[in-house]
């Protein structure tokens, strides 16, 4: 089995109800549990212990929103946990702009990680490349709420790695050829389509200051796999790029006032994940609701989710030959993807 050496490996864990120390002696939680709120204008919660996430201003919509961070039990893995395991609140919200998250270790040995839960799993865990600072503390930049801890992968060779898109439903050969898609086929896109120098293939939507990938993958993929193959992708020097949410996407709408960026279409993000009657596009027409630097298929490209306490989750997408958007359940449903970098 081969490990991809990317920003993003994923790793299967399971969760125990149990109180339990690692082999290094890290226990499972400290009592931590700190609230702040944060609106739109962003902000910094510090925790006792050292732990702090700093928001930047425009990665919340509206708000403010109560943020919260408790320890929380360690989970088991063929890892060792060398933090306290914290819960981020509210899980699965996700941001416009990555947020930073600066954690606490015991102490340095072998190559540390920031491991985090899955948006749509949080029994899987993401790892997350980020920098070591001098006073024992391990920052990343994350964009979703969910459950963190540093650590230390112990025995990557017995299973406990994944190939990207394995519950994705493409497959090696769809995975790497959605790759190939995204990256050789980006080439051919031209450097004139106002990207900045040396970005082959990306364009920089001069409104927002984001980056997108101007040729996306030809096939369609299951959300998961999508936000596997964002998070492999190397593309015009780049290699920070992830899945937009739905405010990211809305950015790409035009000719479209209800479904753009400040529309009258609206998502709640309450107990039914509702959305009101005016998220239904403006028809078909020739050419997609989208720049004209960007190519690809005018149909359906996921974005965000949000979790009803009452229906489940609900993966958000738009479709590009009308401007409409909605949401579907299940994890097994495939959409295309076009990828986002921000500064």
């Amino acid at each position: 089995m081969k490990v991809r050496e990317n920003l993003i490996l994923r790793l299967a864990v399971v969760f125990y109800s149990l109180l339990l120390a690692t082999v290094f002696g890290c226990s499972s939680g400290t009592g931590i549990d700190v609230k702040k709120d944060i609106g739109s204008d962003g902000g910094t919660i510090t925790a006792s212990d050292g732990l702090t996430v700093t928001i930047p201003a425009g990665a919340i919509d509206g708000g403010p929103i109560t943020i919260e961070i408790k320890s929380t039990t360690a989970p088991v893995g063929d890892f060792s946990v060398l933090s306290t395991t914290y819960q981020f609140l509210p899980s699965g919200i996700q941001f416009n702009i990555p947020v930073e998250v600066t954690i606490p270790f015991k102490f340095s040995t072998g190559e540390l990680k920031l491991f985090w839960s899955q948006l749509l799993n949080e029994n899987v865990f993401d790892i997350i490349s980020g920098t070591i600072l001098d006073d024992n503390k391990y920052q990343a930049s994350i964009t979703h709420f969910s459950t963190g801890f540093i650590g230390l992968v112990t025995n990557p060779s017995d299973g406990g790695f994944e190939d990207a898109a394995v519950d994705g439903g493409i497959g090696d050969a769809g995975y790497d050829a959605g790759v190939d898609a995204g990256q050789d086929a980006g080439l051919d896109a031209g450097a004139d389509a106002g990207t900045d120098a040396g970005m082959i293939g990306v364009w920089k939507d001069p409104t927002t200051d984001y980056y997108w990938q101007i040729t996306p993958p030809a096939d369609k993929m299951t959300r998961t796999a999508a936000g596997q193959y964002c998070s492999d992708l190397t593309l015009g020097g780049r290699d920070n790029w992830y899945m937009p949410n739905l405010p990211m996407l809305r950015t790409l709408v035009r000719d479209c006032p209800a479904s753009q960026t400040g529309g009258a279409c609206v998502f709640n993000n309450d107990e039914y994940c509702s959305k009101n009657d005016k998220c239904n596009g403006c028809g078909a027409k020739e050419g997609c609701y989208w720049d004209e630097n960007l190519e690809g298929t005018c149909a359906d490209y996921w974005s965000g989710a949000c979790t009803s306490a009452i229906y489940g989750t609900f993966y958000y997408y738009i479709n590009f030959a009308t401007a409409a958007m909605d949401g579907v359940k299940g994890t097994t449903t495939t959409r295309y993807v076009r990828c986002i970098s921000v500064d």
